[in-house]
C-alpha cells in the first residue's frame, strides 16, 4: 500500500479509531483481536428476522405509533429547473441497490419481529407548491415548512418507510425533504444514499449509466449473522463488562422548569448554535497534547456541565457507536448504529484534562465492547420501567464525524448534476427539527468549514427555550475556560459570562435598601405608642389593650425584673400562655435590658431545664403559680397606674432573643438574635409585602417559631392592631375562621398546614386578607386555593438565623409544583453560591447563603458551630459575614430563588433524587385528601420504602389502590408510595409543622403489598395463561407488576402478539406499559370490544338451560 493510500485511510478514520491508532503506535493499547467477517448468512427471503436494532425501532413505534420520534429527516436547497424525471430514477436506483429501502415490519406468529424485503421499485416525489408561505426570513419560514413536512408518520407494515418531497419555495429553488424512519438507516447510511443519489443524477444528467457497484452483502445478512454472532462467550464478555460499568447506575437529575410528567410526551425542539474558529482551534489543540479526539474532549465537556447542573458526581451520558467496524458492512444502507451508556465519576474535583482522559478510556472500551445492543442490554440489567424518562440515561451527545456536509456533495460547476445547499447559510448540516425529542437533552456537534456546528435538542415537557440556550452559552464558556486551562479543577472552571456573574452576584442578590429606623425594639414600640395612644395595640379574647396601656405594663414588669436582678444581656423565660400580659412580659423583658427565651407551656420538664441551663436562664416569667426561680407576671395596671420607663441602656447589637432550633446531632441549638437585626427585619417587611396602620393582624405561632416574631412585634410599630389566637384557637379551624371574620382580620402568616387546615374546614376567604405562608414549602395547589379566598398570597421563606425571613414571593394564579421563595427583602443578600463560595450562573443548583442586615449573631456557647454557619463574607456588599443555610436552590430565568431541597437530607430511593412535596402536592389533589405527608421509611433494615400518609377528607377514607392509581396517572412509577396509612390528623411541632418523626409505623394490614389475587373473570384468565407462556412461571396474581416478575420490552411485545391471536384485538405497547398488570391489560381487552368475546357471549345467550348443562358435564370429564 503507497503512503498515499495509507494517508488516505487513516483520514477516513473515525474519531475514535485514530486515538485508538495513536495510542497504539505510544503502546498504550492492547493489538486488535481478529474480527469475524459478516458473511452472506441469511437466506433468499423476502422474510428475514430483524435486529436487534430494528426490535427497538419497531417497539419504540408501536409505543408513540403517531409521534416523528425516530423520523430521520434532512432538507437541503435544489436548483428549481432540476430535472425531476431524472431525480426519481437516481432515487429508484438507490432503492434497487439497498434491500433497507424496500423493507417493511411485521410480528409473526411466534411472537418474533419479520423483516420483509419487497421487490424493487419505482421513486415518485411529491412536488409541493409552498412560495406563498415564505416571507422575508426565507430561512425560519422553509425550516418550518420542512418541520411540517418530516414529522408526517410511517406505518412499519407499509412501503414505503421513506419518502421525498420537493417544497418550492422560491423562483430559484425548490427544500428537498428526506425523510426516513430510523428502522431503515442511520446516520452513517445518509450520506451513502446522498451520494449515490448525486453521483447517479449527474451521471444519467450525462447520458451515462450507474457509474456505481453493486453491495456484496445485504442488511439481512447482518441481522441473521448478528443473531447467531451474540452468543455463548462472545454474549457473556460483553454483557459482563456493561453490567460492571453500570451497575447501580444514577439517574440524571437536571433542574427543570416544569415538573417531569408521568409519561414522557416527547415534545421536544432543537437549539442551534456554534463554536467558532477560535474556540474548535483551542479544542483541537488540547486534542493533540493528549492525544484524544475533538469528541472526546466535547464529550467531556458535557459531563462536566451535567456535573455543575445536577450536582451529581456520578454521571451517566449516552452516546452513539457506529456499529461498523467492520469494511464489509461500512457501504451497507441500514441500522447499524448502536446507543452506548457510558459512566463517569467526577468527584473529587478532578481536572478537565484528567476527565478528557477519563472520556477517551470510556470512549474506547465502549468501541471494544460495542456489538451488544442497547436493547438487550436495558432488558439484562433489569431496569426498573419508567413512563417518564429514557431508560440507564437521560442525556446524550455525539459527534457527526462521518456525515458529510451539503457543500460536500455539491458537483464542480462545470458538470452537469445536482447541486445541493442548506437552507441556513451558517449550517452546513441541515438536521431537521420535527417538534420531537427522545431524551432529556441531546447534544449533537459536527465539523463545518468555520468551526463547530451543535444542535441541543430537549424535552419540551421539562425545559423551556430559553433555559437551553442559557446551558449551551454556558457550555461554550466552559470548553473555553477548559481549553485554555485543562489543568484546573472541573469545579473551577468558568460557566458564566461577566454579564450573568454580575446579575446573580449583584442585581438578583441584593434586596432595596433599607431605609428604615434602626433602634432597640421596644424603643420602636414607645414611639409608636406616643403617636397612637389610644388605639387598640392587643385582643386577646374579651381582653383589648391600648398601645399607650400596653407601654405601662410593659414598665410595671421591667421595673420588676430590674428588682429580681436582671441587668443587660441576661436572658429570662417567658413560660406563658398566649395572651396581652405575654406580649407585656416580652417588651418588659427588653425594657430592662434581657432577652427572651420563649418555653412552651406544654414543655416537658427535662427540656426546659437543658435550656435553661444552656442559656443561664436564670428567671422564668410565668402566669402564676411561680416558684422560687420564676416570677408570676405582673398584673396589667389599674386605671391611673402609671409606671415610667426604666432607666436601663440598650443598644442595638444587644440580644433581644434566643430561639432554639433542631440540631442534626440530637442537640438542639440556641440562636442569639440582636435588637439591630429584629429592627431591620421589621422595617423590611413593614416596607414590603407591607403592614401600615389601618391592618389588623392575627397572630397564630408560638413564641417559639421565630415568624412570631413579625406577629407579635411588627403591629406594635406600626399601630396596627394585634390580636392573639390562644393555643386552642390556632389548632382549631372553626375557631379561626370566626375570629378572622369577627376581628376583620387584613394579615395572617401561617405555616402550610395551617393554611390547608382553614380550607378543609370550609373557611370561604376575604378579599381584604393578605395571606403570608412560610415555614414549609408553599405548593401552587394551596397557592391557588389561597388566592381564591385572599386579596393577597405572599410565600416568605427565611432561616431562624437569619431573623425570620430572608426572601419572598408574590403568589400568582397558575405555575406548577413548589412555589419559588423569591427575591431578598429589603437590606438582605442572598447568594447562591458552590463550594468555593463562587456564585453559580443562572438555573445551576448551589447552597443559599445569607448576608446583610438580618444575620443574627450565632449559636449560645456553640463557637465552633458558629464559625462554621456563620462565615466572614468575600464579597463587598452585605457587612462583615453570611450565614450557609443548606438549602439547594438556583436562580431562574427571570431572577426569582427556586427552592430545591436541604443538601444534608435530600431523599434518594433506588437512585431517584425525589422531593417529597411534589408527592404531597399531588396527594392534595385527591378530592379524599385533606392532609398529606410522604417520607421514606426503612422499618426492615435494608429495605427502604415510600411511605404516604393521609388525613381523609370530608367524602370518606380513600383506598390505598384508588391513591396509587391516582398517583400514578401523575407522577413516575418510582415517586409513587409502596404503602398507604391512613391517619385522623397530622402529629404537630408546636411552630406548626407536621411533625414527620412522630408518623406511625405502617402496620402489616395498611402495606400495599396485598397478598396474591387470582383472576376473577374469564378475560384475566386468559391473559394470566398468556403471561405463564411468556414468562415460564405462574407465581403471581392480577396485580403483579409485569416487569418485576421479569419481563422486559420484547417479551411485552410477544404478550401482546399472542392477545392479538387470542382476543383479535390490538392493544397498544404504551396501553400495556402505563397498565402492566392482568388487571390493567384485562380492562384494555373488554374495553377494545374484543370480537371473540362478542361471539362468545351471543353463542351462550342462544343456549337453553338444557343445552348449558350438558356442556358443563362435557367440560366436567
Amino acid at each position: 500500500m503507497s503512503t498515499h493510500d495509507i494517508t488516505a485511510k487513516r483520514a477516513s478514520l473515525s474519531d475514535d479509531k485514530r486515538a485508538l491508532l495513536q495510542r497504539r503506535l505510544r503502546g498504550e493499547a492492547p493489538a486488535l483481536r481478529p474480527r469475524e467477517l459478516v458473511t452472506r448468512a441469511a437466506g433468499p427471503g423476502p422474510e428475514h428476522p430483524a435486529s436487534f436494532a430494528q426490535e427497538r425501532m419497531w417497539f419504540l413505534n408501536e409505543f408513540a405509533p403517531d409521534s416523528p420520534m425516530y423520523n430521520v429527516p434532512v432538507s437541503v436547497l435544489v436548483q428549481a429547473d432540476l430535472d425531476v424525471a431524472l431525480l426519481e430514477r437516481a432515487y429508484s436506483e438507490v432503492v434497487r441497490r439497498h434491500e433497507s429501502l424496500r423493507t417493511t415490519f411485521h410480528m409473526g406468529p411466534d411472537g418474533e419481529l419479520k423483516q420483509l424485503v419487497h421487490d424493487p421499485f419505482e421513486v415518485r416525489i411529491e412536488i409541493i407548491e409552498m412560495r406563498h408561505r415564505v416571507g422575508e426570513d426565507f430561512s425560519a419560514d422553509v425550516n418550518a415548512l420542512v418541520s411540517e413536512e418530516a414529522a408526517r408518520t410511517f406505518r412499519m407494515d407499509t412501503l414505503p418507510l421513506f419518502r421525498v418531497t420537493l417544497l418550492r419555495v422560491s423562483d430559484e429553488d425548490y427544500a428537498m425533504v428526506i425523510t426516513l424512519h430510523h428502522i431503515i438507516i442511520d446516520g452513517w447510511s445518509y450520506p451513502v444514499v446522498l451520494r449515490e443519489v448525486v453521483d447517479l443524477y449527474g451521471a444519467y444528467a450525462e447520458g451515462r449509466p450507474s457509474p456505481l457497484t453493486d453491495p456484496t452483502l445485504r442488511y439481512a445478512d447482518f441481522a441473521v449473522w448478528q443473531r447467531q454472532f451474540l452468543t455463548g462467550e462472545t454474549l457473556e464478555k460483553q454483557v459482563s463488562y456493561w453490567r460492571d460499568s453500570l451497575a447501580g447506575g444514577p439517574v440524571l437529575e437536571l433542574p427543570t422548569d416544569h415538573p417531569r410528567p408521568a409519561v414522557s410526551s416527547f415534545r421536544g425542539r432543537f437549539h442551534r448554535f456554534r463554536f467558532d474558529a477560535r474556540l474548535t482551534g483551542q479544542l483541537r489543540d488540547l486534542c493533540r497534547e493528549d492525544a484524544v479526539t475533538l469528541n472526546m474532549v466535547i464529550m467531556a465537556g458535557f459531563y462536566v456541565l451535567l456535573h455543575r447542573y445536577s450536582g451529581q458526581d456520578d454521571v451517566v451520558v449516552g452516546t452513539l457507536l457506529g456499529n461498523r467496524s467492520r469494511a464489509e458492512v461500512e457501504q451497507i444502507v441500514g441500522v447499524f448504529v448502536n446507543t452506548a451508556a457510558l459512566r463517569m465519576d467526577l468527584s473529587g474535583n478532578p481536572t478537565f484534562r484528567d476527565v478528557v482522559r477519563r472520556t477517551r478510556d470510556a470512549v474506547l472500551q465502549a468501541d471494544v465492547h460495542q456489538d451488544l445492543p442497547f436493547e438487550k442490554l436495558v432488558d439484562l440489567l433489569g431496569i426498573e420501567r419508567d413512563l417518564s424518562r429514557h431508560p440507564v440515561f437521560q442525556a446524550l451527545y455525539f459527534h457527526h464525524t462521518f456525515v458529510r456536509t451539503h457543500r460536500e456533495l455539491t458537483v464542480p460547476q462545470t458538470r452537469v448534476g445536482l447541486a445541493t445547499r442548506p437552507v441556513d447559510a451558517d449550517q452546513d448540516v441541515s438536521l431537521v427539527d420535527t417538534g420531537v425529542a427522545k431524551f432529556d437533552l441531546m447534544l449533537a456537534t459536527v465539523e463545518t468549514l468555520s468551526g463547530l456546528g451543535a444542535k441541543m435538542e430537549y424535552s419540551t415537557d421539562l425545559f423551556e427555550h430559553e433555559t437551553i440556550v442559557r446551558l449551551s452559552e454556558h457550555l461554550r464558556t466552559l470548553l473555553d475556560s477548559a481549553s485554555l486551562s485543562p489543568d484546573t479543577g472541573i469545579d473551577d472552571l468558568p460557566m458564566m459570562g461577566e454579564a450573568e456573574e454580575r446579575t446573580v452576584a449583584e442585581s438578583w442578590a441584593a434586596g432595596p435598601p433599607l431605609d428604615a429606623p434602626i433602634a432597640p425594639i421596644h424603643v420602636l414600640c414607645e414611639a409608636q405608642a406616643e403617636r397612637t395612644p389610644d388605639a387598640t395595640a392587643v385582643v386577646a379574647g374579651t381582653e383589648r389593650v391600648t398601645f399607650r396601656e400596653l407601654d405601662n405594663w410593659a414598665n410595671r414588669i421591667a421595673a420588676v425584673l430590674v428588682e429580681r436582678g436582671v441587668k443587660p444581656g441576661d436572658v429570662v423565660g417567658v413560660r406563658m400562655e398566649r395572651t396581652a400580659a405575654m406580649v407585656a412580659a416580652l417588651v418588659g423583658i427588653w425594657k430592662a435590658g434581657g432577652a427572651y427565651l420563649p418555653l412552651e407551656p406544654d414543655y416537658p420538664a427535662e427540656r426546659i431545664a437543658f435550656m435553661r441551663q444552656d442559656t443561664g436562664a436564670a428567671l422564668v416569667i410565668v402566669d402564676a403559680g411561680a416558684a422560687a426561680d420564676e416570677l408570676a407576671v405582673p398584673a396589667r395596671p389599674a386605671a391611673g397606674e402609671v409606671f415610667p420607663r426604666p432607666d436601663v441602656e440598650v443598644s442595638v447589637s444587644d440580644l433581644a432573643y434566643l430561639l432554639f432550633t433542631s440540631g442534626s446531632t440530637g442537640r438542639p441549638k440556641a440562636v442569639e438574635i440582636e435588637h439591630g437585626t429584629t429592627a431591620a427585619y421589621l422595617g423590611a417587611v413593614v416596607r414590603d409585602p407591607g403592614l401600615a396602620e389601618n391592618d389588623v393582624l392575627l397572630s397564630v405561632t408560638t413564641t417559639s417559631f421565630d415568624i412570631s416574631v413579625l406577629e407579635l412585634f411588627g403591629p406594635l410599630i406600626t399601630g396596627a392592631r394585634l390580636v392573639l389566637a390562644s393555643r386552642e384557637e390556632a389548632t382549631d379551624a372553626l375557631a379561626l375562621a370566626r375570629m378572622l371574620e369577627a376581628e376583620k382580620v387584613t394579615v395572617m402568616q401561617a405555616t402550610p398546614a395551617s393554611w390547608r387546615m382553614l380550607i378543609h374546614a370550609g373557611w370561604n376567604g376575604h378579599p381584604g386578607l393578605r395571606v403570608l405562608c412560610g415555614g414549609e414549602a408553599l405548593t401552587t395547589e394551596l397557592a391557588e386555593g389561597l388566592l381564591a379566598r385572599a386579596g393577597e398570597v405572599i410565600n416568605v421563606y427565611g432561616p431562624t438565623e437569619c431573623t425570620v425571613w430572608a426572601t419572598f414571593f408574590r403568589a400568582q394564579d397558575g405555575g406548577e409544583g413548589i412555589l419559588p421563595i423569591g427575591r431578598p427583602i429589603a437590606g438582605a443578600r442572598a447568594r447562591v453560591l458552590d463550594a468555593a463560595l463562587r456564585p453559580t450562573p443562572i438555573g445551576v443548583p448551589g447552597e443559599l447563603w445569607i448576608s446583610g442586615a438580618g444575620v443574627g449573631r450565632g449559636y449560645h456557647n456553640r463557637p465552633e458551630l458558629t464559625a462554621e454557619r456563620f462565615v466572614a463574607n468575600p464579597f463587598p456588599d452585605g457587612g462583615p459575614r453570611m450565614y450557609r443555610t443548606g438549602d439547594r436552590v438556583r436562580w431562574s430565568s427571570d431572577g426569582q430563588l427556586i427552592f430545591m431541597g436541604r443538601l444534608d437530607t435530600q431523599v434518594k430511593l433506588r437512585g431517584y433524587r425525589i422531593e417529597l412535596g411534589e408527592i404531597e402536592a399531588t396527594l392534595l389533589r385527591h378530592s379524599s385528601v385533606a392532609q398529606a405527608a410522604a417520607l421514606v421509611r426503612e422499618d426492615v433494615p435494608g429495605d427502604p420504602r415510600l411511605v404516604a400518609y393521609v388525613v381523609p377528607s370530608a367524602e370518606g377514607e380513600p383506598a390505598g389502590a384508588d391513591l396509587r392509581a391516582f398517583l400514578r396517572e401523575r407522577l413516575p412509577e418510582y415517586m409513587v408510595p409502596a404503602t398507604y396509612v391512613t391517619v385522623d390528623a397530622m402529629p404537630m411541632t408546636t411552630t406548626g409543622k407536621i411533625d414527620r418523626r412522630s408518623l406511625p409505623a405502617p402496620q402489616s394490614e395498611t402495606v400495599s403489598d396485598a397478598e396474591r389475587i387470582a383472576p376473577r373473570t374469564v378475560v384475566e384468565e386468559m391473559v394470566s395463561d398468556i403471561w405463564t407462556e411468556v414468562l415460564r412461571r405462574d407465581d403471581f396474581g392480577v396485580e403483579d407488576n409485569f416487569f418485576t416478575l421479569g419481563g422486559h420490552s420484547l417479551l411485552a411485545t410477544q404478550v401482546l402478539a399472542r392477545i392479538a391471536q387470542t382476543f383479535e384485538v390490538e392493544i397498544r405497547i404504551r396501553t400495556f406499559f402505563e397498565h402492566p398488570t392482568i388487571a390493567g391489560v384485562s380492562e384494555a381487552v373488554e374495553g377494545a370490544g374484543s370480537p371473540v368475546l362478542a361471539r362468545m357471549v351471543d353463542e351462550l345467550a342462544d343456549l337453553s338451560p338444557e343445552e348449558i348443562e350438558a356442556l358443563l358435564a362435557e367440560a366436567g370429564d
